[in-house]
């Protein structure tokens, strides 16, 4: 809560002190591996770029982790057993602290949802086809992450640049066998963001 606070702060903070200012591109798009507690993601956002302002929509696809990859520990971890669960929604909103032609450095809200099943046990429980079996799975979850965060993107060429986030907080799951909760989450993000649709001076 404490983490949360601060960066609530920062973004109050910096939106007293920043003075308007044009970005150089009217769109972002960025490709991103996102590591969070309950399932880890390959994610693609679009961005629409106004003065400091970016408003993000995208989405992000599930990846199944390989049961115990050097004792990690993958009960109560996110399993998309069909296509349709491979998928959720992602909607934000960044505010560029610095903007910079080498640097930038922006703070964030996300909401992302999704709509997925827990492994119910550890152990490498594959069936013949090498997936986990059913049995082995609650329900299904519906699931919406609220997120703050601060990033920074590098330029590493003309356009493009390296991209690299963290954000903390809550999830809340709902299903019908096991109800609903809150829990803390974080979210670890970094790839690629390429920047196109140039604005006239």
């Amino acid at each position: 809560m404490k983490t949360i606070k601060f960066i609530f702060f920062i973004i109050v903070f910096s939106g007293t002190r920043c003075v308007a200012q044009d970005q150089k591109y009217k769109n972002d798009l960025s490709i991103y591996y996102n590591w969070k507690y309950i399932g880890n993601t390959i994610s693609i956002d679009y961005c629409k770029n106004v003065y400091q302002n970016s408003f993000v929509i995208g989405a992000q696809m599930y990846l199944n982790q390989i049961p115990n990859v050097n004792g990690y520990p993958f009960k109560d971890k996110a399993y998309a057993y069909g296509i349709s669960e491979r998928f959720g929604l992602n909607i934000g909103y960044k505010y560029i602290i610095k903007n910079e032609n080498i640097l930038k450095i922006f703070v964030s809200s996300n909401i992302q949802y999704s709509n997925i099943r827990f492994r119910i046990e550890d152990g490498n429980n594959l069936n013949d086809y090498g997936i986990i079996a059913l049995s082995d799975l609650t329900d299904r979850h519906n699931i919406f992450e609220l997120l703050l965060g601060v990033g920074i993107n590098i330029k590493i060429y003309k356009n493009v640049y390296f991209m690299q986030s963290v954000f903390v907080g809550k999830s809340f799951l709902s299903s019908k066998n096991y109800g609903s909760r809150f829990n803390n989450t974080t979210s670890y993000r970094y790839g690629i963001t390429y920047q196109f649709g140039k604005n006239l001076k």
